[in-house]
């Protein structure tokens, strides 16, 4: 009777272990879809791009393995694999685990499962489209189509008027902040879309008198919208981009005189100084630059490129109207900051 309790207890010893040992290396799935999967980067052992496991599902007492993964991308604490090879036609599920790739043990040629299909006819699944990590999320897999991105920054001016102001005549670096939006539609490593951008705060050029004063404040309103595309260098939770677009700008000039000004004016010539505005054409233009896209975030460099005219009325000598088409080269730069978010 004892001889049968301790070989029992050996028994039990012994299943127990082999139940611990067939555990160890299996990585349970979180998510998957019919051709990806999402793993939560296990702590024994460290993981690299490329490397290869079976996806595995339990069949009463036996394993059967489904497909052959392959490591392809980590964001934060997941690991997420694709499916390179079907070896039956089920499709992996939350629950399903992986464990190391060994062709010896199994073959896409067959198995030791009858899943009631003959596995070696089975077609070869095609190639899936690739998308970024930044538009998955921790519950698993989901194909982005689309991307709405919203940001602000600051930029500068690099503007030349000597048109208008004549030859020599320099404006100031003006700041100014953008606002806008992006609608991308995600093709691969490629987002092409629309962008609107506005200048909350307009370009804005003082012009002084000679002994110092300011006279007048010119505003020029920047208001673009037109294409846009960004290509992702590469994936992964931080993606460097390059960036360029084309469109229309458009927007009025504005002059405000000071208070000073104004009185002077009015106390040499009797008059009133009123504020006056301008209208300026609406003109194509180019912007090109780079950033990066980290998680749903992003920071980009934007650089704009872009002459807006104007017509200027003078009167010739025998007093007719005369209108002149004159230009503002209204290069500018600014740094954007935003979020984006997947639909």
């Amino acid at each position: 009777m004892k001889t049968v309790l301790m070989t029992a207890a050996l028994f039990c010893i012994l299943a127990m272990t082999g139940i611990a040992n067939a555990q160890g290396g299996r990585y349970p799935l979180i998510a998957a879809s019919d051709d990806i999967a999402i793993i939560e980067n296990p702590v024994d052992r460290k993981l690299n791009i490329g490397d290869k496991f079976y996806i595995i599902r339990r069949k009463g007492l036996e394993e059967m393995a489904l497909a052959i993964a392959k490591v392809e991308r980590f964001k934060g604490e997941y690991c997420r694999v694709r499916i390179i090879e079907r070896i039956m036609t089920l499709e992996p599920k939350q629950g399903d685990y992986l464990i190391d790739y060994d062709p010896t043990r199994y073959t896409p040629w067959g198995d030791n499962f009858d899943n009631g299909s003959d596995t070696q006819s089975q077609p070869q699944p095609q190639a899936q489209p690739e998308y970024s990590s930044v538009f998955e999320s921790s519950q698993g897999p989901a194909e982005k189509k689309f991307i709405i991105a919203l940001f602000t920054g600051l930029g500068l001016s690099n503007f030349n008027s000597e048109d208008i102001y004549g030859p020599g005549f320099n404006l100031t670096q003006s700041s100014y902040v953008p606002v806008g939006a992006q609608f991308l539609f995600i093709a691969g490593s490629f987002n092409i879309g629309g962008e609107v951008n506005y200048a909350a705060m307009p370009f804005t050029f003082e012009n002084k008198t000679s002994s110092g004063q300011v006279a007048w404040e010119d505003q020029i309103q920047q208001f673009q919208f037109g294409a846009v595309g960004r290509f992702n260098l590469i994936k992964g939770p931080a993606m460097p981009f390059i960036r360029a677009g084309a469109g229309f700008y458009t927007g009025d000039a504005k002059r405000k005189y000071s208070k000073e000004f104004k009185d002077e004016f009015q106390m040499a010539t009797g008059e009133t100084l009123q504020d006056d505005s301008a209208k300026l054409d609406t003109n194509f233009g180019f912007n090109f630059g780079a950033g990066v896209s980290i998680r749903n975030g992003f920071i980009e460099f934007v650089y704009h490129i872009v002459n807006r005219t104007m017509d200027q009325v003078s009167v010739d000598q025998n007093g007719n109207e005369v209108v002149d088409k004159v230009s503002i080269k209204g290069n500018n730069w600014a740094v954007q900051v935003g979020a984006q978010i997947p639909l």
